[in-house]
């Protein structure tokens, strides 16, 4: 059977062979979940000007506003970009069920949003979390498939929104 290689591999192949710093080597092979075809390819700064817009959007501040939320679903479906954006939520996403587990943060992918996480990790409930994923991996495997992967993204991003934020807080305005 096909796996990928162990990301202490692929950071190992990284540092040899495209000569990058260990922090970018780290940052890579998590992105792109050890995959090292993938990994070789990718541009550390476009990926993390991807991981910044997306962690922007999980933030609390933009969670909360629900207007947000629909409007920035609608723009990332217009633009062919709900799966990526589907990539990053579910990174963030297991990233807070680590956090709220107690895992190892090198673990992590967003390992320097470390404060954000363990803030954000408070409030949701494991099984909340859990569910949130597997519907995200559900939406990736048959997103050729659904006709409405905007209506998809709307609903993981207002399920996150109730998961993460406070009870009182999660009320629609």
């Amino acid at each position: 059977r096909f796996v990928p290689p162990a990301r202490t591999q692929v950071e190992a192949a990284l540092i040899t062979r495209r000569e990058m710093p260990p922090d970018d080597a780290r940052f890579l092979a998590m992105a792109t979940q050890s995959r090292i075809g993938q990994a070789l390819k990718a541009d550390v700064p476009t990926l993390r000007a991807q991981q910044d817009e997306f962690c922007r959007l999980t933030a609390p501040a933009s969670l909360q506003s629900v207007a947000t939320l629909l409007t920035t679903a609608e723009t990332l479906h217009k633009s062919d970009r709900a799966p990526e954006a589907l990539e990053w939520i579910a990174q963030w996403v297991r990233d807070l069920v680590l956090v709220g587990v107690g895992a190892d943060p090198d673990a992590l992918l967003n390992l320097e949003r470390l404060a954000d996480l363990q803030h954000a990790a408070r409030s949701p409930q494991l099984g909340t979390l859990l569910d949130l994923l597997a519907e995200i991996e559900t939406i990736q495997r048959s997103s050729t498939r659904n006709l409405n992967l905007q209506m998809a993204l709307e609903n993981i991003l207002l399920r996150l929104r109730d998961a993460v934020c406070a009870p009182t807080e999660s009320r629609l305005p």
